[in-house]
C-alpha cells in the first residue's frame, strides 16, 4: 500500500479529537527506531510554518531519539480497539528494553528515510525544529498542572515543521 501525499492544509481532522485518539511519534537515529504514544501535544503555525508539537520527557527513551534526528513521523492511527491495545502497549513498554515495534505487529516503513507505519490513516512527516524544555517555573501560578500531571521531571516541547502529510488510500 502506498499513501497518498495531500496538503497540510487540506488535512481534515479535528486537531483536538486527534490528540486524544492513537497518535504516534517515530523516530531514528543510526540504526535504532523507536514509537512511543504521544498523550499531548497538537498542531499549529509557528514561526510561519505549519508544525506539530508535543511534548515527551527525557526520561523517555524516544526523547533520545529525537534529540539525534533530524525528522520524524508523527502517525495517527485507526481508532479500533485492537489498535488501541497496540498503541496503549506501545506507550507502556519502553523500546530501551524490548522490540516493541515487532512486538506490535505494526509494519514499519521508510517514507523519505523517515520510519512510520503502514497501518496509519494518517502519517506526518516533519522536520524538528526546536525541542525546548518545560521547566516549574515556566508553569503559571495557580494551575493545578504541576500537582496533577509531575511527580517526575517535566517534559521538552518537540516542534516539527509538517513536510509532507501522507493519507491512506483506504
Amino acid at each position: 500500500m502506498s499513501f497518498k501525499v495531500i496538503d497540510p492544509l487540506e488535512f481534515k481532522g479535528n486537531p483536538f479529537r486527534t490528540m486524544q485518539e492513537g497518535v504516534l511519534v517515530t523516530s531514528r537515529a543510526g540504526d535504532t527506531i523507536n514509537t512511543m504514544t504521544v498523550g499531548w501535544g497538537g498542531f499549529g503555525c509557528f514561526w510561519g510554518r505549519q508544525v506539530v508539537f508535543m511534548a515527551v520527557r527525557p526520561e523517555r527513551y524516544t526523547f533520545q531519539l529525537l534529540e539525534q534526528a533530524d525528522n520524524f513521523s508523527v502517525s495517527l492511527m485507526p481508532g479500533d480497539k485492537g489498535m488501541a491495545e497496540i498503541v496503549e502497549f506501545l506507550g507502556t513498554v519502553s523500546g530501551r528494553d524490548r522490540d516493541k515495534i515487532r512486538e506490535s505487529g505494526l509494519t514499519l516503513v521508510q517514507e523519505e528515510g523517515v520510519p512510520c507505519f503502514k497501518e496509519a490513516e494518517t502519517v506526518f512527516i516533519c522536520k524538528k525544529l526546536a525541542n525546548p524544555p518545560i521547566h516549574e517555573q515556566d508553569i503559571l501560578p495557580g494551575h493545578q498542572i504541576v500537582e496533577t500531571w509531575y511527580g517526575g521531571g517535566f517534559h521538552h516541547l518537540f516542534i516539527g515543521e509538517i513536510l509532507r502529510v501522507l493519507v491512506s488510500p483506504c
